[in-house]
C-alpha cells in the first residue's frame, strides 16, 4: 500500500497538469496520486485557489476577532463572579494533574 504524500511537490503538479491536459478529470487524478481531489483543483485552478486563500483569510480573521473577544469576556467574567473563578481553578487544578500524571 502507498503512503499518502505530505507536501505537493513541484513535480506533483507538474504531473497534476500533464493528467489534466490528457484529459482527466480532477477526482481521477487525486486517486492516481492518492491526494484528495479539492488538491488537485487548488493547484490546476487559479480562481478556486485565489477564493479558498480569500476564504481562510476571513476564516483566520473572525477566529482572531473571536479569541479576543472571549479573551476579554474571561477576564471580566473571572474578576466579577466568584463561583466560576472557583470553577475555573478547580479545573486548571484537576487538568494539571493529568497531565502531570501521565
Amino acid at each position: 500500500m502507498r503512503k499518502r504524500p505530505h507536501k505537493v511537490t513541484k513535480e506533483m503538479k507538474k504531473v497534476m497538469a500533464e493528467m489534466r491536459a490528457k484529459g482527466l478529470t480532477y477526482d481521477a487524478i487525486a486517486k492516481i496520486l492518492l491526494i484528495a481531489s479539492s488538491t488537485v483543483i487548488y493547484h490546476l485552478d487559479p480562481k478556486y485557489k485565489k477564493k479558498t486563500i480569500k476564504r481562510m483569510t476571513e476564516y483566520q480573521q473572525e477566529r482572531g476577532d473571536r479569541k479576543e473577544y472571549m479573551k476579554e469576556y474571561m477576564s471580566e467574567r473571572y474578576n466579577e463572579d466568584e463561583e466560576f473563578r472557583e470553577r475555573i481553578k478547580a479545573n486548571s487544578l484537576r487538568s494539571y494533574h493529568k497531565r502531570k500524571n501521565k
